[in-house]
């Protein structure tokens, strides 16, 4: 009577990337994620605005709508990028970047879908910087 339905994610057939799929699932499900329209790093001087950060207390990751039209990146590929640093926070971010790419690449148009519609604010709100992070 009480058995709890489990939820069914979009599959890719590739078994690593489908786990590591589900572990940004459970990830995102305890981090709030805001769109703004800019973001400044103020510890970083030679870059001005990034396309994400993520809150010191990693619990909030922030999306730059500006920076990410400006660059054509993906916006779901910066939100599975600032996952991988609140799932692996001591590793570089060169690291990072390259198994952002690697892993982007693997999951299907459906488990992209999957994560803008669930996880990507409709909304912007105001600009930020890393501090305020």
């Amino acid at each position: 009577m009480g058995r709890k339905k489990r939820r069914v994610l979009p599959q890719s057939g590739d078994r690593i990337a489908d786990c590591i799929f589900r572990m940004i699932i459970v990830a995102l499900e305890s981090i709030s994620v805001r769109k703004t329209k800019e973001i400044y790093d103020t510890k970083n001087p030679h870059e001005k605005m990034i396309c994400g950060i993520i809150s010191s207390e990693r619990n909030k990751i922030y999306l730059s709508t500006k920076i990410l039209k400006k660059t054509k990146e993906p916006i779901v590929s910066t939100l599975v990028h600032e996952v991988l640093h609140v799932l692996m926070p001591d590793v570089l971010e060169r690291f990072i970047d390259q198994f952002e790419k690697a892993l982007y690449a693997r999951l299907t148009d459906s488990q992209k879908r999957y994560l803008r519609m669930r996880f990507i604010p409709k909304y912007t709100i105001k600009a930020t910087n890393s501090d305020s992070a």
